[in-house]
């Protein structure tokens, strides 16, 4: 089929046009209907089941993460430096998630780095909340290092 050209919603732009499309087989697109249909029973367990509850609660999260750090400036308290102890190691264990599921494959590697993701967010989760109780906490640690001078 020849390629045809025609005017887009631009003035002087040309598109493409679409080759025709080809009719499917009646019980291919039965079945093409069968399987589309077949949505869970309610909009919770849509919701359960999508990523969509999953990256929304992603982005919360990054959003409530880059906003710890201008309270951690202009109101330093116990509670913005137990939010950062809690909320940046589960932000970057999520992260680190997401890059394992991506390129990490394999019987032993991906339960090996999935462990691994695990004892490093409940490690460092667990060491800032140490260090806010019993020093300085993170906040305070964090202006001190910037207080110090090079020789």
């Amino acid at each position: 089929a020849p390629i045809m050209f025609r005017v887009g919603l631009c003035q002087g732009s040309l598109v493409l046009a679409r080759p025709s499309v080809r009719r499917v087989p009646a019980v291919a697109a039965a079945v093409s209907r069968q399987i589309h249909n077949s949505a869970p029973a309610s909009a919770a367990a849509a919701e359960k089941h999508s990523a969509v509850g999953h990256w929304k609660f992603e982005r919360v999260l990054s959003v409530g993460v880059l906003s710890l750090f201008p309270a951690a400036a202009f109101v330093p308290c116990q509670a913005v430096d137990m939010a950062i102890a809690v909320l940046v190691p589960l932000h970057n264990h999520l992260g680190m998630q997401q890059i394992i599921t991506d390129y990490v494959h394999g019987k032993v590697t991906l339960p090996l780095a999935n462990g691994l993701n695990v004892a490093l967010g409940v490690g460092t989760a667990a060491a800032l909340i140490y260090f806010n109780l019993n020093d300085v906490g993170v906040t305070e640690a964090v202006k001190q290092l910037w207080a110090v001078k090079g020789k």
